[in-house]
């Protein structure tokens, strides 16, 4: 017999009556080290530099990896316990609970820190003429606002109107059910059905707003996909939900699948093979990732429909086979899963919220001023070590000090009591 799990802090508590993903937050961490990295290289001149770009440049574009990362985490642990509850195999979250969930875990922290940052180091670009906009997490959807050092942010527009469509998602999956109700097959069926459009919706919307990039011009130069939409189009279309949508439509297929095999009395050969094996799915996502390093442009790459789509989908493909062995047998141990288990790295991504909202103006303004120079050590390293020091003691401030006092107000006491499907999932882990 094994103790029973420790209380998850209130950070990253699952809903009540859910199970909770633990290495997954470990996930979250390293896809935030990923970002820090390609910013901070940014923020070191490589790709300026006159004697040419560097040999790990691609390397470091291709971290860009953890947005799909980022996407497909979010939206298995959300919409994971609406399925759940929808089957009976866990409490059903209340619309309220969710609501209040996301509004503490998001607002408080990023307009305390957007507010601080503004009065130093400072927001770079046009923020002031429409700050309140960024305050409604509305700077994305019109391409001159978000600009500068908090451009970073427009990840939360899209997670945010992910949270607002998820409940009618949910919903929606339910009018696709076909013949019994109460049946689990169906019900996951008509889940399945909508995620699968979601999917294929996005892959259209990509399709025709990479056209778009691709045949667009300013004068003779071509631009990308991203400037084409300031150019064509009334937002930022292509960071918006629409064409993001394949990689959360990613996780909560892989939501799915986590509660169908709940239902099942043994497992398929290739769950038992993530669960005995997590390194290979780990092994192939990396084989993918070099090949797009090794195979793609160099950067700066010319703008090219094809590569870029292509690297858009595998992006979500390694999304999933990172998050496979943290979902399917994470207590079953194996190398990865120690590695995700190291306290700093669990520790991480508790606070890892607080290190995206605050380590792009910390970055910028080390770039901007030249600051931590070293004589004999590369910018690259001098910056990526200024910033990351300087940014965790924010970050851990962020957490201490508002999110986790206000985080334990997510959820109402009465709905942490346990319930008796609850309590009997916690006994047989007991007495695995």
């Amino acid at each position: 017999m094994r103790p029973a799990p420790a209380r998850a802090p209130d950070a990253v508590a699952p809903p009540p009556g859910n199970p909770r993903f633990p290495l997954v937050d470990s996930l979250r961490a390293l896809g935030f080290l990923m970002v820090f990295t390609v910013h901070a290289t940014g923020q070191a001149g490589i790709f300026k530099d006159p004697a040419g770009v560097p040999w790990y440049a691609s390397y470091v574009t291709r971290l860009e990896v953890a947005l799909p990362l980022f996407f497909a985490i979010s939206a298995f642990l959300l919409y994971r316990p609406f399925v759940a509850g929808l089957v009976g195999a866990a409490r059903r979250p209340r619309i309220k609970s969710f609501a209040r969930a996301r509004a503490l875990r998001i607002v408080p922290a990023f307009w305390v820190a957007m507010t601080l940052a503004a009065i130093y180091p400072g927001i770079t670009g046009d923020w002031s003429e429409h700050w309140w906009a960024y305050y409604l997490f509305l700077q994305e959807y019109v391409p001159s606002w978000n600009v500068g050092s908090f451009q970073h942010t427009w990840h939360l527009s899209v997670e945010i109107t992910f949270y607002a469509l998820l409940p009618f998602l949910v919903l929606l999956g339910g009018r696709l059910v076909r013949g019994d109700p109460e049946d689990r097959s169906a019900i996951l069926r008509g889940q399945a059905m909508v995620v699968a459009g979601l999917y294929a919706l996005s892959l259209l919307v990509r399709v025709i707003l990479t056209a778009v990039g691709y045949e667009a011009e300013v004068g003779t130069v071509p631009v990308s996909p991203r400037e084409a939409y300031s150019i064509l189009l009334p937002g930022t279309l292509y960071t918006a939900l629409p064409a993001t949508f394949d990689w959360i439509a990613l996780g909560m297929a892989l939501a799915i699948v986590s509660v169908w095999l709940d239902g099942l009395r043994e497992q398929p050969g290739w769950v038992r093979a993530v669960r005995d094996h997590p390194a290979w799915p780990w092994a192939i996502a990396a084989l993918i990732w070099l090949l797009l390093v090794w195979l793609g442009p160099d950067y700066p790459e010319p703008y090219r429909t094809a590569s870029f789509f292509t690297a858009e989908a595998l992006y979500g493909v390694i999304a999933l086979l990172l998050l496979a062995p943290a979902v399917f047998g994470h207590t079953a141990g194996g190398v990865v899963r120690r590695f995700l288990a190291a306290r700093p790295l669990t520790w991480l991504g508790l606070v890892s919220y607080g290190f995206f909202l605050w380590h792009l103006p910390i970055l910028v303004k080390i770039g901007d001023t030249g600051a931590f120079e070293v004589s004999g050590v590369p910018r690259t390293v001098e910056v990526w070590v200024a910033g990351f020091l300087l940014t965790l003691p924010c970050a851990a401030a962020s957490y201490y000090l508002l999110e986790r006092p206000l985080l334990r107000l997510k959820y109402r006491r009465r709905e942490g009591a346990r319930s008796p499907g609850l309590e009997s999932a916690a006994r047989r882990e007991v007495a695995e």
